[in-house]
């Protein structure tokens, strides 16, 4: 039965949407599988996105080695400013992303990171052992973003273009790599977690993980925490606070979270590394239901945000 439910987020190939050639009918049908997949889980994996995988194993690879490093080393490249401030790396003990949910009390994630948010140019911190790969990564991911908001704007019924301007000028745009450690001889805390349970914060979250250490779980609708299965070639998708808002609740910003594997299982023994690609609109961007999505039986719900007061608010919770 669990196998059974670790399937059920669906998995979507969006190849028609890449392709100039391709049918209306076929993109109606691509749109209405989006649809019912945001709609039912607020998750989806992709295939047919275009980022080769030489992209996806080169950084990997790179960002690997960069964690492999000493904490000192690492440490050179610290903002000094906590998780989101300012991008770089972040080590363990700090971010504490339960916090920004309803658990007031979360311990610190399980977790270090290194993030990008200026398309790994300057004002970027940029280490030299990870820079060619994580520009490449970018620029092949953040093409998958435009594709997704193409794809939702057909499933919306809206036209083509309808979130380019908001996401025009400087995007909220974020690449983070987020290493987990293996748990042997780690001081975990009691109730920590590798990543706590949390919704995401802006637009569509787009996740590499490696499908044979994998650890994101989903929060169904009768409560149970599910596995989302996942291949090497595939991206998870999960859609942010923002798109629930946009769509007036249509589409659900889901709970999601990378559980602490049993002491002394094989999962505790090994590290985890994901790749994870936040999109964003714009931070001036004012946010309000799309009128696609009020009607009578289903009238506005959400009250407007402008993007970057929302994310600056989960941020600084998520800090320690």
């Amino acid at each position: 039965a669990a196998a059974a439910a670790a399937a059920a987020v669906p998995q979507i190939d969006i190849g028609v949407f890449r392709d100039a050639g391709a049918s209306a009918e076929a993109k109606r049908e691509v749109a209405r599988a989006w649809d019912a997949a945001f709609s039912t889980y607020g998750f989806a994996t992709i295939v047919g996105h275009g980022v080769p995988l030489d992209t996806i194993r080169g950084l990997h690879s790179a960002a690997q080695a960069f964690f492999e490093l000493s904490r000192d080393e690492k440490m050179r490249y610290s903002s000094g400013l906590g998780y989101g401030a300012a991008g770089g790396y972040t080590p363990y003990g700090v971010e504490a992303v339960g916090r920004t949910h309803d658990e007031g009390g979360a311990v610190p994630d399980l977790v270090e990171n290194f993030v990008f948010q200026k398309e790994v140019q300057p004002p970027d911190i940029l280490p030299d052992l990870i820079v060619r790969e994580a520009r490449a990564y970018w620029g092949a991911v953040s093409g998958v973003s435009d594709l997704l908001l193409r794809l939702s704007a057909a499933a919306l019924d809206l036209t083509d273009d309808y979130f380019a301007d908001y996401y025009s000028g400087d995007p909220a745009n974020a690449l983070r790599l987020a290493h987990y450690p293996k748990l042997a001889g780690l001081d975990a805390g009691a109730g920590a977690e590798r990543y706590g349970a949390h919704t995401d914060y802006q637009g569509f979250t787009i996740l590499w993980q490696d499908p044979e250490r994998q650890g994101v779980e989903v929060k169904m609708a009768d409560g149970r925490w599910e596995p989302v299965a996942t291949a090497e070639d595939a991206f998870v998708v999960n859609a942010g606070d923002l798109i629930e808002l946009w769509t007036n609740g249509r589409w659900k910003s889901t709970l999601h979270r990378v559980p602490q594997p049993a002491p002394g299982s094989a999962a505790s023994a090994t590290s985890r590394l994901s790749l994870v690609f936040f999109t964003g609109p714009n931070h001036s961007a004012y946010i309000e239901p799309i009128a696609t999505c009020i009607s009578e039986e289903n009238p506005s719900r959400y009250e407007p945000v402008l993007a970057g007061d929302h994310l600056l608010r989960k941020l600084q919770a998520s800090n320690t």
